[in-house]
């Protein structure tokens, strides 16, 4: 049966892909975001389904070169201001929707503002709960000796409340889900995430080419793709590198870099490859240069590149703190390493440097994987949820 859905979401996330499958199974779906027509568009959305709300978005583009400090300051007027233009923006709609599945950080005010019995309130969580978020990077703040971005106590709280006023929240992984339970909260719902397959596929002649690379004996090619920064694991990522043999491995990021990770990287910049962030569309090509996918990061829910990494047939070495358990099989198309362990991920590094028709198996039962979801599927899952 056709729904009538609004989406609210403070940037893309995974949003654009949900919609636009959601309306391709027959649902009337809005979307209130803070992104410009030439985002949305590319991701098959027509502009008469967005609304956008540029002040918001211009002033986040302009925050997130400054201080930490400052941007947990302007959150506290930003996130309401965000929140009640939905609520304005829905509420003066003839019909209200069934279901508006709204972004965590934004909801608060909207939440309130709507009836309580209709529509139905999801809130979407893309990372874990907040509170386990905040003591994941706290232990590792604690391990690195660096402040790092952790969510404010204002923030803490304020997603709390909103965890409240939401009818289900929607996580995107097992490792998420688990999180919440941790902290005594069980109305969640687990939607694991997916990938837009038509264009981050894999090849018969990329994994060939993948294969004769490997067993030519050259260096290994180990991408990175997303933030450089604490949280996703940017100390073990520099210190692999600086301690592997450049003889062995040529390593690579792609990506932006958090101003906390600045000096890191500067450090790291004659051993790690650093490019800046490319296109959406344009990141195939950096999966095919690579032979082996690294992503030890400490805490995420479903970071996007780690389904777009496995689509495109890469071994992944991974952390367990993230989506990597729903969709690789430990040692068959990946493995698996415990967070904050560099000296663990680089043996595994060199286990396959050394055993090459070992990692040449990895790569070729990239082509097999079973469990690649694409956003198809994430729409069936969430018509379950509503």
């Amino acid at each position: 049966m056709s729904k009538k859905i609004t989406i609210v979401v403070h940037g893309r996330f995974h949003a654009f892909d949900l919609a636009r499958e959601l309306i391709a199974r027959g649902h009337n779906v809005k979307v209130l975001t803070s992104q410009p027509p030439s985002r949305y568009t590319s991701f098959g959305l027509e502009w008469s389904l967005v609304s956008t709300y540029w002040f918001y978005g211009g002033l986040t583009r302009v925050l997130r070169y400054l201080p930490g400090s400052i941007q947990q300051l302007s959150e506290r007027l930003l996130k309401p201001m965000f929140s009640n233009w939905a609520a304005r923006r829905i509420l003066s709609e003839a019909n209200l929707p069934d279901v508006v599945y709204c972004f965590s950080g934004v909801a608060e005010e909207l939440f309130l503002r709507l009836p309580a019995e209709k529509p139905l309130k999801l809130l979407a969580r893309g990372s874990t709960h907040i509170r386990f978020q905040h003591n994941l990077l706290l232990q590792e703040e604690r391990r690195v000796s660096t402040l790092i971005e952790k969510p404010s106590i204002w923030m803490i709280e304020r997603e709390e409340r909103e965890y409240m006023l939401s009818d289900r929240v929607v996580v995107l992984s097992s490792f998420a889900y688990e999180s919440f339970l941790s902290q005594g909260f069980d109305n969640v719902s687990l939607m694991l995430s997916g990938c837009q397959t038509s264009h981050f596929k894999a090849t018969n002649s990329d994994v060939e080419k993948r294969v004769v690379r490997i067993q030519a004996g050259k260096p290994l090619n180990i991408l990175t793709v997303g933030s450089f920064s604490y949280r996703k694991g940017a100390y073990d990522l520099a210190k692999v590198a600086e301690v592997a043999d450049t003889d062995s491995f040529n390593f690579r990021f792609v990506g932006d870099v958090a101003p906390e990770a600045e000096s890191l990287m500067q450090k790291s910049t004659n051993i790690i490859e650093f490019i800046p962030r490319v296109p959406h569309f344009d990141l195939p090509d950096q999966y095919k240069w690579a032979d082996i996918f690294f992503f030890p990061t400490i805490e995420d829910g479903y970071p996007a590149v780690l389904g777009q990494a496995h689509s495109m047939g890469l071994p992944i070495l991974a952390t367990p703190n993230s989506s990597a358990p729903d969709i690789i099989r430990d040692g068959y198309d990946g493995k698996l390493n415990p967070a904050g362990d560099y000296h663990k991920f680089l043996q595994q590094l060199e286990e396959w440097e050394a055993n090459r028709s070992r990692l040449v198996e990895f790569a070729e039962n990239g082509l097999k994987r079973p469990n690649i979801r694409d956003w198809g599927e994430v729409a069936l899952s969430f018509e379950s949820i509503i």
